[in-house]
């Protein structure tokens, strides 16, 4: 099922001034209940400008943005309703968190939907449930929090108000490894709990590849590839010409190649490549 489409979307910042900027030209895509949606592209690609239409934060220039099949901007008066279907975390989410409780903090977003204190107690519960927050840590102050923690209460704020598009612009972003693995575990975790997709904005083309289902390659405010990742980190010409670097483990396949072995140049996580280059050892694993 589709949650979100935008048809022919561009928008120009700044128009008919010396400082037109034509952000995004001519973006169609669609993205289905279930998955993961990875956009990745260089500083200035289009990717920021791109989400923030999702939920109705800019305005097309042209084209249009629907969510469950409703045009977003068919009743501008009632934008703010789409902004609960279409949730957005912005990067670094933890330097917005102001009330003096996780759980307060949690509940602002169900609060503003004007839901009942029992409803809203109930989201905010299942939120934390989600995100892996105890009951011990809802009744802390945020600011005592760790970095992670912090980030995870932010995007528990989100999941609160169960949108049904899940955003999140580089939610790994100054993280250690098990940080960003926990963040990861609970996008899964909110995907697997009902009819809701996500995308996730990233400049580390390893983790997209391996959490993504699909990835979107924005390049000069379009679409460059948009595909599995295998079919994407397999066109490494496109990659390149898009400013981006191949993830390790496809780097190290291509490498391969390119000395001549008939190494399988779509093999992403590390298991799988091991296995492939004990093959062309002539050994089986």
């Amino acid at each position: 099922m589709e949650i979100l489409r935008t048809e022919n979307l561009s928008h120009i910042y700044s128009p008919k001034s010396p400082f037109e900027h034509r952000a995004l030209d001519d973006v169609s895509l669609s993205i289905e209940a279930g998955t993961l949606t990875g956009i990745i592209g260089r500083t200035g690609s289009g990717k920021s400008t791109l989400i923030s239409h999702f939920n109705g934060l800019l305005r097309p220039t042209s084209g249009k943005v629907f969510v469950d099949g409703e045009d977003i901007w068919n009743e501008p008066k009632k934008i703010r309703r789409i902004r609960f279907k279409v949730g957005l975390v912005f990067q670094f989410p933890e330097y917005q968190l102001f009330e003096d409780t996780v759980e307060k903090d949690i509940a602002f977003g169900p609060k503003n939907m004007g839901l009942s204190e029992d409803e809203v107690a109930l989201r905010v519960r299942e939120a934390a449930d989600t995100v892996g927050l105890s009951a011990e840590t809802l009744k802390k102050s945020p600011f005592e929090l760790s970095g992670g923690q912090k980030r995870r209460v932010a995007i528990a704020g989100v999941i609160a108000m169960k949108p049904r598009l899940l955003i999140l612009d580089e939610p790994a972003a100054g993280l250690d490894p098990r940080g960003r693995d926990e963040i990861f575990d609970h996008v899964r975790a909110y995907l697997a709990s009902g009819d809701t997709a996500a995308v996730i904005v990233s400049h580390s083309m390893d983790d997209v590849a391996r959490i993504a289902d699909r990835i979107v390659v924005m390049g000069d405010g379009r679409i460059q590839l948009n595909g599995t990742p295998k079919e994407v980190f397999s066109n490494r010409a496109a990659i390149e010409d898009a400013g981006l670097r191949l993830p390790f483990v496809s780097r190290v396949m291509h490498m391969l190649r390119d000395r001549g072995f008939d190494a399988d140049a779509s093999v992403l996580d590390v298991e799988s490549a091991a296995k492939a280059i004990m093959k062309l050892k002539g050994r089986e694993v």
